[in-house]
Parts: structure tokens; C-alpha cells; sequence
């Protein structure tokens, strides 16, 4: 019976632990947000890529960096007041593909919120991380991939403050 009882234990000890790792190593905590953009009297709505649990807001805009180069236009970030908004502009992500993206990074760290986000738009200005969008599990896949490879760097920080 003790032994029995060791063994549940043991079980429950390393099996969870071997869940729990696996689950990290698949996926990183992201979620797909609705954002508001308004314009005058306009309200557009977007939506984010959202990553949480991750060293610093800008790591979407040193990940971006770091794949592509320098961006083309700084903007005043929606999230938090000292961070901007970083585009890249006719980007081709997909290896062996003809399409162009805008990427727009953002992100934001106070006591409530930590997180660093993206906003991908297909060439056609379409928001690809719309439901009904035909690349938008493809693009999910790419940056949550790429998120989990992030080579972090002190230079390449100091390029977003």
C-alpha cells in the first residue's frame, strides 16, 4: 500500500511538471485583442497580437529589428505615452512569398498591463489578424514562433528609448 502510495505521489510530482513544460515550449501566452483607433469623429477597430509574459513591451519592435532592420516611421504609441509605435512597411515575411506586409509594434508595461503587441496589415491595407482573414493563423504561427527564438540585446534596446 505505501508503495502504491509513493508511486501516486511521484506520478503526480513529474507528471505535471512534464506537462507544464511541454505547454511552454509550444506556445507562448498570446491573445488576439480588439483595439479602438479613433480619428476625429471616425472609430476604426483593429486587432493585436498580444504576448504577455515576456521580457519588456518593445520585445515585438526588437524582434522586428532584428529580423528586418531599421523601421521606416516612429508614431506616438497608443498604450503608453513614452513609447512609440514602430512600422516596417512592404515587408515580405514568408519565405518563397511575393506578399507584403505592414507591421506596426507597440506594447506597454505598467502595474495592470505587460505585454508587447503587433498589428499586421497585408498590402491590400486588410487587417490580417481579422477572423476572416485567409493569412491569419499563418501570421499567428510566424510571430509566436519567432517570439519563442527572440534574441534580446542591451544595444538593440537602447534603439527604442
Amino acid at each position: 500500500m505505501r508503495a502504491i502510495t509513493i508511486g501516486i505521489f511521484l506520478f503526480i510530482v513529474f507528471g505535471c511538471t512534464i506537462v507544464k513544460n511541454q505547454n511552454d515550449k509550444k506556445s507562448l501566452k498570446y491573445a488576439v485583442v480588439d483595439i479602438k483607433i479613433k480619428k476625429d469623429k471616425d472609430t476604426t477597430i483593429l486587432n493585436e497580437l498580444r504576448f504577455y509574459k515576456i521580457q519588456s513591451a518593445i520585445d515585438a519592435s526588437v524582434l522586428m529589428y532584428n529580423k528586418f532592420g531599421k523601421w521606416d516611421l516612429k508614431i506616438k504609441g497608443k498604450h503608453q505615452a513614452n513609447m512609440n509605435r514602430i512600422v516596417w512597411e512592404n515587408l515580405k515575411i514568408f519565405e518563397g512569398s511575393k506578399e507584403k506586409f505592414t507591421v506596426i509594434t507597440d506594447g506597454t508595461e505598467t502595474m495592470n498591463d505587460y505585454y508587447t503587441c503587433f498589428i499586421i496589415f497585408d498590402e491590400k491595407g486588410e487587417n490580417c489578424l481579422n477572423k476572416n482573414h485567409p493569412r491569419r493563423k499563418k501570421i499567428i504561427d510566424y510571430f509566436n514562433f519567432e517570439m519563442k527564438r527572440l534574441k534580446r540585446s542591451k544595444k538593440v534596446y537602447k534603439l527604442f528609448y
